[in-house]
């Protein structure tokens, strides 16, 4: 091989090797890139009535979904679950929208949920609380006794809507253990006072024994 060829020769092959390495290069770095999927939170978003109204005809409108509940009257103090296992949401605004009872005009409510975007991962219990026709705030999770509280009636509502079971009937943890967080692996919650949970039935509040501030849902 003439001399002039075999340098262009080694020339080629350096071109070669060379775009070979930035392209190894490259790829090593998309993946790196693209990696394994971030964990993201997951809501459950409740609607609570703090007034001493009784609401008819509730939604709640949730970035593109309108959620409302089978049972649509809300009574004082009562909450019920509207969506289940959310993504962090979008938008800086939420919207209840409730209907006095006797009364024929609906009123819109907007809610700021932007901190709700910078949640962690995780689980998280985000309750909406009604405390006037145009006003509402957000609480997240809440004490830990109260969060577990939450899970477990959240728990019943899912188990009684498909099933239609009645106010009376009472679900056991077994029947709840699939609606629960992956977190609580033994399937079971525990009160970080040592308290006991009551599931009780579908119509009343779960319940644990130490009761008072942080161990209830009322």
């Amino acid at each position: 091989m003439k001399p002039k060829s075999a340098n262009l020769l080694r020339c080629n092959m350096r071109t070669m090797l060379s775009s070979a390495g930035f392209m190894w290069a490259v790829s090593l770095f998309c993946i790196s890139c693209s990696g394994p999927a971030k964990p993201q939170a997951s809501l459950d978003i409740w609607v609570r009535n703090d007034t001493a109204m009784v609401f008819d005809d509730v939604k709640l409108q949730w970035e593109g979904h309108l959620a409302w509940h089978p049972d649509s009257s809300l009574s004082p103090s009562n909450f019920k679950i509207f969506l289940g296992d959310c993504e962090r949401p979008s938008k800086d605004t939420a919207e209840v929208r409730v209907r006095e009872h006797g009364g024929r005009q609906p009123h819109f409510i907007k809610v700021n949920v932007a901190a709700l975007k910078s949640l962690p991962a995780g689980k998280h219990e985000v309750v909406i609380s009604i405390t006037a026709l145009d006003q509402a705030r957000v609480d997240v999770d809440g004490p830990p006794c109260r969060y577990n509280l939450l899970v477990i009636e959240g728990a019943k509502q899912w188990w009684a809507s498909p099933h239609q079971n009645a106010a009376n009937d009472v679900p056991s943890w077994a029947d709840l253990r699939a609606y629960f967080p992956q977190e609580w692996t033994n399937g079971m919650p525990f009160c970080p006072a040592s308290g006991t949970y009551t599931i009780g039935r579908v119509g009343e509040h779960a319940k644990c024994s130490v009761g008072g501030e942080g161990h209830t849902l009322q």
